[in-house]
């Protein structure tokens, strides 16, 4: 069938031996069926399938001429060349509808270069109906104006192109047109990764104006933002990578997670293990009839329902957003909860704490401490829980003193 003439003598062992997934498209995965059994029949395989011989010429070691070289490659592999993005995935995205093989993850790794040369001469020789273009016909290239036109310039810049693997810079047309989520009278949730917080992330824009992020992973509500909510592109036409783009140019950061923490003394330092080493879990989020989350998540023994809702302000064109915290446990308990860590976290009385030049946030004045110095001052709340039941609400408020 060919196959030992197309595939790289290593990759083909591989292969067979441990099996393979680059192929999008097919739901069935290829077994591994061995080392030993691989190195023979890859043997075989490579010297029954032959190709007739090229010769290819090397990437020049003038850097000029090289980049030259590549730049062409790149012009051709982009939607001003031959448009290969168009059916092939690209180092893990993909641009149009179709979801062919990444050419950039297993050209070089896996194809031999000879057999690569042939099948762009004509792919139709070497599988039937293929979907892959001829853009050699009769030994002439249909982009005559690219390279002097000739196919040997074209195929080779190709090749070298892709053979930088991932660190290749990306050809023309990659970039993807914007698809901003826009926020009506309900809110709306995107469960991605967004700016500054993983795969678990949970993003959610509120009607008015107001967003969050929130990670599944550390349990931490880490961001909030106003103005418009995110731009989807970079999650919903990749194939798993990339992030959504927050779009709000007025964002807080807060404490990544966890947020609460059960400590013996308000003085002891901050847990450094992770929301999994501590024993927490995350249980998910309910939605009300305006499709707003609340977070369900336990610490120590302690069910938290954390519920975020956005809050007209009277005269002023940005809501705060309100955290309702409530608390459920089987016997007394005591939570400390870190609001914020910043070099600036400043009480400004009755309740109201300057965090940075842009973040204000209001909470019982009697319930919280702030310490440490220099970039590493905590705000931190102290959550008794009496008969297995305590609350807390806290508002946070873009403070216009940042203008």
């Amino acid at each position: 069938t060919g196959v030992g003439a197309k595939l790289q003598r290593a990759w083909l062992e591989d292969c067979v031996a441990y099996g393979q997934e680059v192929r999008p498209y097919l739901r069935t995965r290829m077994p591994g069926f061995g080392p030993a059994f691989a190195e023979e029949l890859a043997e075989l395989l490579a010297r029954t399938d032959s190709l007739p011989p090229l010769a290819l010429a090397p990437l020049p070691e003038d850097s000029k001429r090289a980049e030259a070289v590549i730049d062409l490659g790149r012009e051709l592999a982009g939607d001003r060349g031959m448009s290969c993005i168009s059916c092939h995935a690209f180092a893990g995205e993909r641009v149009g509808m179709l979801s062919g093989i990444d050419l950039v993850a297993t050209t070089a790794q896996r194809l031999r270069r000879e057999w690569f040369t042939h099948f762009l001469h004509a792919p139709a020789q070497f599988r039937s109906g293929t979907l892959m273009p001829q853009f050699f016909v009769d030994g002439a290239s249909t982009r005559p104006e690219l390279g002097d036109g000739s196919p040997t310039q074209q195929i080779d810049a190709l090749w070298h192109y892709l053979a930088q693997g991932r660190n290749v810079r990306p050809p023309s047309g990659m970039r993807h047109e914007p698809i901003p989520l826009a926020v009506g009278d309900e809110a709306v949730i995107l469960r991605r990764s967004v700016q500054n917080t993983g795969k678990r992330g949970i993003s959610v824009g509120y009607p008015g104006g107001v967003n969050l992020s929130f990670d599944a992973e550390t349990l931490g509500l880490n961001q909030i933002w106003w103005g418009e909510f995110v731009d989807a592109a970079g999650v919903w036409t990749g194939q798993g990578s990339g992030q959504a783009r927050i779009l709000g140019k007025e964002r807080v950061s807060l404490p990544s997670g966890p947020a609460f923490a059960a400590l013996l003394m308000p003085t002891d330092p901050w847990p450094a293990a992770s929301r999994r080493e501590l024993g927490q879990r995350f249980l998910g989020y309910d939605l009300d009839a305006e499709q707003r989350p609340s977070f369900r998540y336990v610490c120590a023994d302690v069910t938290i329902t954390d519920t975020p809702r956005e809050v007209p302000v009277e005269g002023s064109s940005r809501p705060l957003l309100r955290r309702s915290l409530h608390f459920a446990s089987a016997s007394d308990a005591k939570l400390h909860f870190r609001a914020a860590l910043d070099e600036r976290v400043t009480d400004l009385g009755e309740g109201i704490v300057q965090v940075g030049s842009s973040l204000r946030i209001h909470l019982p004045a009697s319930s919280f401490q702030i310490r440490g110095a220099g970039a590493e001052r905590e705000l931190l709340v102290e959550i008794p829980i009496q008969q297995g039941h305590a609350d807390l609400v806290i508002d946070y408020a873009w403070s216009e003193e940042s203008r």
